[in-house]
């Protein structure tokens, strides 16, 4: 990924930083302040908010190829969800495409129709 990014920004859009490119930063992750001691997280709450309401349902989607946010990260979360808050209540859907994976036709119309019927 490093390269194909160096490459990008050399050849193709002639810009040439001053330091060296790193994809992934580790002091630059490090530095981010969450406000509070832990990592962000968002399976607890969602556990909470789907035990005070029955009538909610969450659909997560991604796309198939996406190395940033991978699916099967959000497939391991969802699945240590209780059973209250499991399909069909839940739902994982994974598109053909990378980290935008909308930006394909076929993805975004599947997408959609996906989330139409879940709220019908």
């Amino acid at each position: 990924m490093s390269s194909a990014a160096v490459d990008v920004l050399t050849r193709k859009l002639n810009w040439r930083p001053d330091g060296s490119y790193e994809l992934l930063n580790r002091a630059v992750t490090r530095a981010w302040d969450f406000g509070h001691p832990s990592l962000p997280e968002s399976l607890s709450e969602l556990r909470e908010i789907l035990a005070t309401d029955a009538k909610m349902n969450v659909m997560v989607g991604h796309g198939l190829f996406d190395i940033v946010t991978p699916y099967f990260g959000s497939k391991l979360a969802l699945d240590q969800l209780p059973p209250f808050a499991s399909a069909p209540r839940v739902k994982l859907a994974v598109y053909p495409g990378g980290h935008m994976f909308y930006s394909r036709d076929a993805s975004r119309q599947a997408f959609r129709a996906e989330v139409e019927a879940m709220m019908k």
